[in-house]
C-alpha cells in the first residue's frame, strides 16, 4: 500500500510523462479507476488537475462529453458522500481541512463537468442566502450574504450563469455598492459567468453607465442597435464593450490590477475566445496604452487571447500569423515574450492535437460505454 505522498507522485509523474510522450495517456486513465476509492485530497488534486488540464486540448470539440462522462463516473462515488452543507458547518475545523477540500474539489469539478444536480444545488444556495438576504437598495453582500466563504466564488459564479437577466443586473448592483474589496472581487469575477446573451443588453440600461465617461460611448458606435443584430455579433459587441471598460482608466468599474480578471472571464467563454484574440490583434495600441505602466497586466491579457488558438488552421493560416506580425511591428510589442510564450503553446497544443485527440476520444467513448 503507498503512502498518500506516493500516490500523489506516482499520479503527478505519470501526466508528465503522458505530455512527454513516455507514457500513453490510455494507461494513466486505466491506472485512475483506483481513484473511485481514493479518501485522500492529494492525489484526488492531482488526479484532477491532470484530466482538465488535458480536456483543455478538447476545447468545447463533440469528443469532450464522452470525457467528461468519464471522470464524472470516477467521481460520483465520493461526490454523493459530498454536501454544500457539510462543507459550510465544518470549513473552519483544522482537524477536518483535507476534507473538507476534497469535497469541494470533487463537487466543483462534478458541476464543472456538466452536472445539472450539481449546478443546481450551488443555486438553490445563491436564491437562498444570497438573493433572499441582499434584496434592499444598497444592500452590500459582506454584510448580507450568509454563503460560506470557500463557496462564494462558485455560488455567486453558478448564480449568475443559471439566474438569468434579473440576477445579472441584480448582481451588478451589488457589485457597484460593495465596499469590501474581496467580496467586491469575487462579484466582479461572477459577473463574467453569465450565460444568457440578453444579458448583455443590460450594460445599455445598467445605471453604471452614467458613471462613465462619454469617451468610452464615442468609441463604440452604433451600440445601441445591438438588438437588430445577430447572436454571435452581440455577444462580440457586448464582450467587446466589457474588455474596453476594462482598459478605461478614467472609468471606476475595475481597478488596474484587476483588468486580467476581465480578460480571462471573455476568454473562459467560447464565443469570447474568438473575440479576444481579434481584440488583441485589432486593439493593441489601446490595451497598451491602457494598462502600462503595468507590463505585466499587458502579459496576462496576451495569456488570455492565446486560449482559444487550439486547430491547426489558426496555427498556420489564421491567428498565429498576424500575432507574429504583431510581435514584429506592433507598438513596443516586441517588449513582450509573451508573444513568444503564445507562439509556442499554440504549436504545441496544435501538436498534442495531432498526437493524442483522436485515440482518446475513442479511448474515453469506450470507456463509457459509447
Amino acid at each position: 500500500i503507498y503512502s498518500t505522498r506516493t500516490r500523489n507522485a506516482i499520479i503527478s509523474d505519470a501526466y508528465a510523462a503522458a505530455l512527454v510522450d513516455k507514457v500513453p495517456y490510455e494507461t494513466i486513465f486505466e491506472v485512475l479507476s483506483y481513484v473511485k476509492k481514493e479518501q485522500e485530497f492529494l492525489p484526488w488534486q492531482e488526479a484532477l488537475n491532470g484530466f482538465f488540464n488535458v480536456l483543455e486540448f478538447f476545447g468545447n470539440e463533440p469528443e469532450s462529453q464522452s470525457a467528461k462522462k468519464f471522470m464524472l463516473n470516477l467521481l460520483e462515488p465520493i461526490y454523493k458522500r459530498s454536501s454544500l452543507q457539510h462543507i459550510a458547518d465544518n470549513y473552519k475545523k483544522e482537524d477536518l481541512f483535507f476534507e473538507m477540500n476534497l469535497e469541494q474539489a470533487v463537487i466543483d469539478g462534478y458541476c464543472l463537468l456538466g452536472s445539472a444536480e450539481c449546478v443546481a444545488n450551488y443555486k438553490r444556495l445563491f436564491d437562498t442566502q444570497v438573493l433572499a438576504r441582499c434584496q434592499g437598495s444598497g444592500a452590500k453582500p459582506s454584510e448580507c450574504s450568509s454563503v460560506a466563504a470557500p463557496l462564494r466564488a462558485k455560488t455567486y459564479c453558478y448564480g449568475v450563469k443559471e439566474g438569468g437577466d434579473a440576477v445579472y443586473k441584480k448582481m451588478m448592483e451589488l457589485y457597484l455598492a460593495e465596499s469590501v474589496q474581496l467580496e467586491k472581487d469575487i462579484l466582479r469575477r461572477a459577473l463574467g459567468c453569465h450565460k444568457d446573451i440578453s444579458a448583455l443588453k443590460e450594460w445599455k440600461v445598467d445605471r453604471f453607465l452614467n458613471r462613465i465617461q462619454t469617451g468610452l460611448a464615442a468609441a463604440m458606435p452604433g451600440f445601441f442597435m445591438i438588438s437588430e443584430i445577430t447572436f454571435r455579433q452581440m455577444f462580440r459587441i457586448g464582450f467587446t464593450r466589457l474588455m474596453l471598460l476594462a482598459l478605461d482608466r478614467n472609468a471606476s468599474f475595475v481597478r488596474l490590477q484587476d483588468v486580467n480578471d476581465i480578460f480571462y472571464s471573455v476568454s473562459a467563454n467560447p464565443v469570447g475566445q474568438e473575440i479576444i484574440i481579434n481584440f488583441l490583434l485589432e486593439r493593441w495600441d489601446q490595451i497598451y496604452d491602457g494598462l502600462m505602466p503595468e507590463h505585466r497586466a499587458v502579459g496576462k491579457v496576451i495569456e488570455a487571447a492565446a486560449i482559444g488558438i487550439r486547430s491547426q488552421h489558426q496555427i498556420e493560416q489564421a491567428s498565429l500569423p498576424f500575432v507574429k506580425y504583431l510581435k514584429k511591428h506592433g507598438k513596443h510589442a516586441s517588449d513582450f515574450g509573451d508573444f513568444d510564450e503564445i507562439i509556442e503553446k499554440s504549436e504545441h497544443k496544435v501538436d498534442w492535437i495531432k498526437k493524442h485527440f483522436r485515440r482518446l476520444s475513442e479511448y474515453f467513448k469506450k470507456a463509457v460505454g459509447e
